[in-house]
C-alpha cells in the first residue's frame, strides 16, 4: 500500500498544473488542498481498481476450479471408456476366434455331408441295381411259368 501511495503522490506531482514555487501561505494552503484532493481521488481510484482486479482474480480462480473439475470428470470418463473399449476389443477377439472355429466346423460338416450323400447315392444305386436284377429274375420266372 505504501508503494501505491508513493506512486499516486508522484503521479499527482507530475499531473498537477498547479505545482510551482510556494508564493505565500494562502497559495500553499490552496496547493495543499488541491494536492490532498488529488491524492484522495487517485487513492479511491486505486482502491476501486484493486477491488475490481481482486474480483476478476476471484472470478478467474472460480472459473479455473470449474475447468479443473470438468477436466477431472473428462479424464475419469475417458478412463471408463478406455476400459470399456478394451473389454469390447477382447470380446471382439473372442467372437472372431469363435467365428473361425465355427467356420472350420461347418467346412468339416459340409465335407462329411458330401461324403454321406455320395455314400447314400452309391447305396441307392446299388439297391436300384439289385431291384433291377430281381425284376429281371421275376420276369424270367414269369415267362417260364406262363
Amino acid at each position: 500500500m505504501a508503494l501505491l501511495v508513493w506512486s499516486i503522490t508522484n503521479t499527482v506531482f507530475r499531473l498537477s498544473p498547479l505545482w510551482g514555487p510556494v508564493v505565500n501561505n494562502s497559495t500553499h494552503t490552496s496547493y495543499t488542498s488541491h494536492y490532498n484532493f488529488l491524492v484522495n481521488y487517485y487513492l479511491e481510484e486505486a482502491v476501486l481498481i484493486q477491488l475490481q482486479r481482486k474480483r476478476e482474480m476471484e472470478e478467474l480462480k472460480r472459473r479455473n476450479a470449474q475447468l479443473e473439475e470438468q477436466l477431472r470428470d473428462f479424464k475419469e470418463r475417458e478412463a471408463v471408456l478406455r476400459t470399456e473399449l478394451e473389454r469390447t476389443r477382447m470380446r471382439l477377439h473372442f467372437v472372431e476366434e469363435a467365428e473361425e472355429r465355427l467356420c472350420c466346423q461347418m467346412g468339416e460338416l459340409e465335407a462329411e455331408a458330401v461324403a454321406q450323400a455320395r455314400m447314400y447315392h452309391l447305396h441307392v444305386k446299388e439297391l436300384s441295381d439289385q431291384l433291377t436284377a430281381a425284376l429281371g429274375l421275376l420276369r424270367s420266372a414269369n415267362s417260364v411259368v406262363s
